[in-house]
């Protein structure tokens, strides 16, 4: 093995210059610099009349009346100021089959995708129908499985959230097969790389329809010319076709979660037979999704919103008290029930130089100094403190089960004066699919350790501990 031989992650590969679609027309050009074609799907003379050649010399407005000649859509110009902006998508047909197609500028490119689509309408009542799951249901993400599930009828449709460790689990699901159920199954970080997490911000609805149908090449352009990153009929990468061929499924659709411009998680689907989503129906997928998205964001605002009142008026009434009592040990005691409440926790300590009030189940008064210096050595100047999984240096090693949660909040910069929550800990069995581990293969051929996706997700189960609740709220 030689000395330069490197680690190649998944991560590591290049999806910006795939070089192959997924079986749907694609058409791309210059937009603002020449005007002319400069690489097109070798498949396009299924539905146009044209050799490849000839396509390659034809200019803007040439296909523009193209356009127009063979399906009666006229497109007069194109404001390229405006679909940078937003693309430019409509229906059309080319021999009696419907297709979708969308126009769009990325990276002084204008893209041209045809991509298949069937002739239905879309009933406002349908909608309505959405709406209402969603109204009267307690679980927006189980509902959101169940709606999309009658869209598009996969046999597996899940919810997946993206946790602080960038691990996933499975939060909600909906399915019609016998297969075991993944709800609460993790999944490790490096499943759903950190590359293509940024790609599923780009794209937020993405199918392949069948992972063993043949691709498509492009012809003109070398690959590192265009950057397919933003294209909806990009073939997915091998990697991911593997990784989907070792799940056990043929046809695999996303749609992105996002909820303050960052992705959130993903509504993953997959079916055991081939299946395409027609375009209409995978946008109504992700108008179900963003909708979804929106109402959850509704609903932590206003469970914050009805937070921040109860602490207004424990913070009003707390300084009512504080005027006409000289006694601040004596108004901090009376409010230590207040306290708790507003922070679940299972024990307090309320500490100033001249006296330490305990509530429930607190460490005791050495652990709490040794406490007190660790956290102002971390936080310095700064008033408020929380951590849901603190412990000690490793060279003060002790039982921290019933402080393993901590919240501190002080009144002064030395930090005399401060009121402490804790939590305890709790021992709790994670459910995996398969061993979160990665193997790499040496390969000859690349010099390189390659890491190949995971074949085996049966259940592994995992002990562990953390706090009942993270101490979330200061």
């Amino acid at each position: 093995m030689s000395e330069a031989a490197k680690i190649l992650n998944c991560e590591r590969r290049t999806y910006t210059s795939v070089r192959k679609n997924s079986g749907t027309l694609a058409i791309f050009w210059f937009s603002t610099l020449i005007g002319k074609c400069i690489a097109i799907s070798e498949n396009c003379r299924r539905w146009l009349p044209l050799d490849l050649p000839a396509a390659m010399q034809l200019k803007i407005h040439d296909f523009l009346g193209f356009i127009y000649q063979e399906t009666g859509v006229k497109i007069e110009s194109l404001d390229l100021s405006h679909i940078s902006r937003s693309p430019l998508t409509f229906k059309t047909h080319l021999h009696g089959e419907c297709f979708q197609l969308t126009i769009y500028i990325h990276n002084d490119l204008l893209f041209l995708e045809f991509e298949k689509n069937e002739s239905i309408v879309i009933e406002l009542s349908q909608l309505n129908e959405f709406q209402r799951n969603f109204d009267f249901s307690d679980n927006i993400w189980q509902t959101l499985c169940e709606n999309i599930y009658r869209i598009i009828g996969f046999d597996r449709i899940m919810v997946y959230q993206f946790l602080e460790d960038s691990s996933g689990i499975v939060i909600a699901e909906k399915k019609t097969i016998q297969e075991e159920s993944l709800l609460g199954y993790r999944y490790p970080e490096f499943d759903i790389p950190q590359q293509a997490r940024k790609l599923y911000l780009k794209n937020l609805a993405r199918q392949t329809p069948d992972i063993h149908a043949d691709t498509v090449p492009l012809f003109g352009a070398e690959p590192t010319q265009i950057d397919l990153s933003k294209s909806q009929i990009r073939a997915l990468s091998p990697i991911h076709l593997q990784y989907l061929h070792n799940f056990g499924v043929r046809a695999s659709a996303s749609f992105s979660i996002v909820i303050d411009d960052k992705l959130w998680g993903l509504v993953a689907c997959q079916n055991i037979t081939p299946k395409f989503i027609p375009y209409d129906r995978k946008s109504l997928c992700l108008f179900v999704t963003h909708y979804a998205a929106t109402k959850y964001l509704v609903e932590q605002q206003r469970i914050k919103i009805e937070d921040d009142q109860k602490i207004k008026e424990i913070e009003l009434e707390l300084k009512e008290r504080l005027v006409f009592n000289s006694s601040i040990e004596k108004t901090l005691k009376e409010f230590a029930k207040p306290f708790m409440q507003a922070i679940p926790s299972s024990g307090l300590i309320i500490r100033s130089p001249d006296f330490v009030t305990r509530y429930g189940e607190t460490p005791s008064d050495y652990l709490l100094e040794e406490i007190h210096a660790e956290i102002n050595s971390r936080i310095g100047d700064e008033n408020i403190f929380t951590s849901h999984a603190f412990s000690l240096p490793n060279n003060k090693k002790t039982d921290n089960s019933n402080w393993t949660g901590v919240a501190r909040i002080s009144f002064d910069k030395e930090h005399d004066y401060a009121i402490y929550w804790f939590r305890k800990e709790i021992l709790t069995e994670e459910k995996w699919a398969g061993i979160p581990e990665k193997h790499p293969i040496f390969s000859e051929e690349k010099n390189a350790y390659i890491y190949s996706p995971r074949t085996s997700f049966q259940l592994w189960k995992k002990q562990g501990k953390r706090p009942i609740r993270k101490m979330e709220y200061v």
